[in-house]
């Protein structure tokens, strides 16, 4: 596990593999192991990023007005 300050948080993600990058996200009331067997299967051919937002997992509590799709880009 690994962590990204992106400025309104802290993100908890995991990152394993090489080549084309592949972000997977969570759904609602999970975090980002719910993608554990889908990382390891796709790890021989792609740079694969499972992330857990922030709120979720092992990230920081999210901010009243939280922003899924910016907080993702601010990671990559």
């Amino acid at each position: 596990m690994q962590r990204v300050d992106i400025g309104t948080g802290s993100i908890a993600y995991d990152r394993t593999g090489v080549g084309p990058t592949v972000v997977l996200s969570h759904a609602s009331l999970v975090d980002r192991r719910m993608w554990a067997a889908q990382q390891a299967a796709l790890a021989d051919r792609y740079d694969v990023i499972a992330f857990d937002q922030l709120g979720y997992g092992e990230s920081v509590p999210a901010p009243a007005r939280a922003r899924p799709a910016s907080d993702l880009l601010r990671l990559l």
